[in-house]
């Protein structure tokens, strides 16, 4: 578990690891979209699921309990951006708003971690030629925890400054949030017509509210993922 996780961070971080899932992600268009975070719009885009172990279309790693998580992914995109949408039911929520520059922790073998992964959280991540986008968001906490726009140059990575993105939280139920957020093209530096569109969305799931930093790493990872080569439909 632990090499597994290991090598998945370091995808995450650079898009390297060769054991995740990297399928093909057909994304259909929307021409217009109404940032409400209601699903009015999102009824015929095919979603990407998780209900129970076995009852998913989502990458799984760890071991997540009977009615522990639910969650429903949908994409689209239009000639301004990518969109995101997400219904997201915890039974345990265990968020903390986490700032960019504290996010990272070294373990005691002198590796880092990202401490995104200690906490509920969703990450997403754009990547396309040289650039690599990634923004990570607390639901419940109605926050986008931060943000960061790396781009390859000349075998180092730059961070460039990025525009905020377009994005709606809104409670549905007891235990229940929907995300709805934009991406505009522009802000990613990102040409829709290339080629090699990559999108990584990521929720992970922590259930140990009350726990301290040490007693969360020697818990169990657990998250889904949905990570793939994209396709632009018209």
């Amino acid at each position: 578990m632990k090499t597994y996780l290991f090598s998945l961070l370091s995808f995450l971080s650079l898009g390297a690891a060769t054991q995740a899932q990297d399928s093909s992600l057909e994304i259909p268009f929307l021409a217009n979209i109404s940032m409400d975070g209601k699903a009015n719009e999102w009824k015929n885009v095919p979603s990407y699921y998780y209900r129970q172990a076995s009852e998913t279309n989502l990458k799984v790693t760890g071991d997540i309990a009977k009615n522990d998580l639910q969650a429903d992914i949908k994409l689209a995109w239009n000639k301004t951006g990518l969109f995101v949408f997400v219904q997201w039911k915890d039974n345990i929520w265990d968020e903390q708003i986490i700032a960019k520059e504290q996010a990272t922790i070294r373990l005691e073998s002198g590796r880092r971690m990202d401490k995104m992964y200690l906490y509920d959280n969703l990450k997403i991540q754009i990547r396309a030629l040289d650039n690599n986008y990634t923004s990570w968001f607390a639901p419940r906490k109605n926050a986008l925890q931060w943000q960061s726009l790396r781009q390859r140059r000349y075998r180092k990575n730059v961070t460039l400054p990025v525009t905020e993105p377009q994005y709606v939280i809104k409670k549905k139920g007891k235990k229940q949030w929907v995300l709805e957020i934009q991406y505009k093209w522009q802000d990613l530096k990102i040409n829709p017509k290339l080629k090699d569109l990559r999108v990584l969305v990521m929720i992970n799931d922590a259930d140990t509210p009350s726990a301290n930093q040490a007693q969360r790493l020697k818990a169990p990872r657990k998250f889904v993922t949905l990570y793939g080569k994209a396709t632009l439909k018209q």
